[in-house]
């Protein structure tokens, strides 16, 4: 069946951000003369966020503005969009802080069609990493050809699911007995209980999942603050791909990474590598801590002080302040 993903994006409490991502959708390329538009807003947040919706001209198909009668809080709030792909057969969540490619909707429709059948898929990221997220390191797949590769790690900046990949995960967390949280890796694990990406950790890894990363990006992350930042952090912003359209290969071909951005040994096995000339020696906790403080102080985003690294820990690593007065003192 050929889906023709509805575009969900979420907002909140961030005018200025919701507006520079519809903007950004007018100029998309779109192939289908009907693209549905959802604007779902959070309840509790700012007027001018409903205001921005409700006023803005969508030519491409039919708009729909959800208001939430109250506050759900980020995590709830995603859930109840993801759930939108059983309305629609697929969707594409795109949260305020994400700017967009002129070619993401023919990238993600290609995807989702291409893998829409695929047990070992349980979602399309639109973004691609150039940082990893545990250690704040540079991060890119071994070149071999291929234009995606498969991580067990969940997409939040841009990523599309199908009713029935999104009806896996539902299935998994209405059955979930709380033990699978001893299988993430411990920077997962500090993660706070307003996480929905944390959940989803937790079911790649107890199902065996994937999601389907491409080598280009297809969003980057702006990085406004928010819920999880309360600083502007742009760490995560990637140069956006708009060239000649990917081939997207099996999942069974492509290289595969675990949550902590490793490559997988089978992976390794078959691209005839040892995780050693991959991945680079292993370094201690405390040396992995000066390196990622080092990187974000080399690009400006933080200063030397005391002060500073406080804020390091608190809002970019830690994301609590108890775990960042652990780090701090030792």
């Amino acid at each position: 069946m050929s889906m023709k993903p509805a575009i969900v994006v979420v907002g909140y409490n961030r005018p200025h951000a919701l507006n520079g991502l519809l903007t950004g959708l007018l100029v998309v390329k779109y192939q289908h003369t009907e693209v549905p538009l959802v604007i779902s807003i959070d309840g509790g947040g700012d007027p001018a966020v409903t205001q921005l919706a409700e006023a803005f001209n969508w030519p491409f198909g039919n708009k729909t503005v959800i208001n939430r009668p109250e506050q759900l809080g980020l995590k709830a709030h995603i859930l109840a969009c993801g759930g939108l792909a059983k309305e629609y057969g697929s969707i594409i969540l795109l949260e305020d802080d994400l700017e967009v490619s002129p070619s993401f909707y023919t990238f993600a429709t290609h995807a989702i069609n291409q893998y829409q059948t695929d047990k070992l898929v349980a979602g399309v990221s639109l973004y691609s990493y150039g940082t990893t997220e545990n250690n704040y390191i540079d991060f890119a797949p071994h070149s071999d050809g291929l234009d995606a590769y498969l991580m067990q790690f969940p997409s939040s900046w841009g990523q599309a699911w199908t009713a029935e990949q999104w009806a896996g995960f539902e299935g998994w967390l209405n059955n979930q007995t709380g033990n699978e949280k001893n299988n993430l890796p411990p920077y997962i694990q500090r993660w706070g209980r307003n996480s929905w990406k944390k959940l989803f950790a937790q079911y790649l890894i107890s199902s065996g999942k994937y999601f389907v990363y491409p080598k280009v990006s297809f969003t980057t992350n702006k990085g406004f603050a928010g819920t999880h930042f309360a600083l502007h952090l742009t760490l995560f912003d990637v140069p956006l791909y708009n060239g000649a359209p990917l081939t997207l290969p099996p999942s069974s071909e492509m290289q595969r990474f675990n949550a902590l951005f490793e490559m997988e040994q089978a992976t390794l096995d078959k691209l005839n590598l040892t995780k050693q000339n991959t991945l680079g020696n292993k370094v201690s906790n405390k040396k992995i801590e000066e390196a990622e403080y080092d990187l974000l102080r080399k690009k400006g985003l933080i200063g030397n002080s005391l002060v500073s690294k406080w804020t390091f820990l608190a809002k970019y690593k830690c994301h609590n302040y108890i775990n960042a007065i652990k780090l701090l003192i030792k």
